[in-house]
């Protein structure tokens, strides 16, 4: 895959270093969410977009595998909120049965490191707190909602170029990988209240569920532009006769 002959690149190996220790600084998190929470206070979320804020839950460990065979070492936080819908079983449309309905909301893979400091990604998978809870008390709920993650990443994101391993070890001493869930972009209609509580506009469209680490950084570069032009402004101000 492209990402396997990239990582063989020891310029982008170096660049991917680099991004690691800036998007897991907590100085620069909480500027990432501080900036979000302006952007929610002043209406200029994307249109049709809500910020979903979430509390830790348990971490999964598992991997994704390339095509040539090699592994990557990939976190699964599944976080939860009492702003998404819960769980549901449905009668099935064919058959005596039940469909199960799983209301979730998935973040893009990011670069990250692992406790002995080697390259791994880690991801955030939203659901209710009440899924939440009872997936904590029953196993193959867990293992469902890890399962539904593992398939959501790598059809929404790996774009079947790599697959996400079934098997999986939830870390018991680890509620969240990065310390406390960065805040998700998800769609309104997603939410129990279709996003009533909180205002929109149409700055911007958003592409997939989650605001990547990417988006956040630009979003961090445009307000410091904004601040050193402000400030300059300001100088240039009192420097008048």
């Amino acid at each position: 895959s492209k990402l396997a002959k990239a990582m063989k690149d020891g310029q982008f190996r170096d660049h991917l270093d680099e991004y690691c220790k800036e998007v897991s600084d907590p100085a620069n998190r909480k500027e990432y969410i501080q900036y979000l929470e302006q952007l929610e206070a002043k209406g200029e979320m994307p249109d049709g977009q809500q910020l979903l804020r979430t509390q830790p839950g348990c971490c999964a460990k598992t991997a994704i595998r390339f095509k040539n065979g090699q592994t990557q070492k990939l976190f699964i936080n599944i976080v939860h909120t009492d702003r998404l819908a819960d769980l549901s079983f449905q009668p099935a449309e064919k058959g005596g049965g039940k469909q199960v309905q799983l209301p979730y909301s998935l973040s893009p893979p990011r670069p990250d490191r692992d406790l002995k400091d080697q390259y791994c990604m880690t991801a955030d998978c939203a659901v209710s707190s009440y899924t939440f809870f009872q997936a904590s008390q029953n196993p193959q709920l867990l293992k469902m909602i890890v399962d539904t993650a593992a398939e959501g990443l790598a059809q929404q994101f790996l774009k079947g170029h790599e697959e996400v391993k079934k098997d999986f070890k939830v870390l018991e001493r680890l509620k969240c990988k990065g310390g406390f869930p960065m805040p998700m972009s998800v769609r309104a209609e997603l939410l129990k209240d279709k996003g009533t509580k909180s205002q929109a506009s149409t700055v911007r469209a958003a592409q997939g569920d989650a605001v990547t680490p990417a988006e956040l950084k630009q979003m961090r570069s445009d307000a410091k532009a904004k601040r050193e032009a402000a400030k300059a402004a300001g100088e240039g101000a009192g420097d008048a006769p």
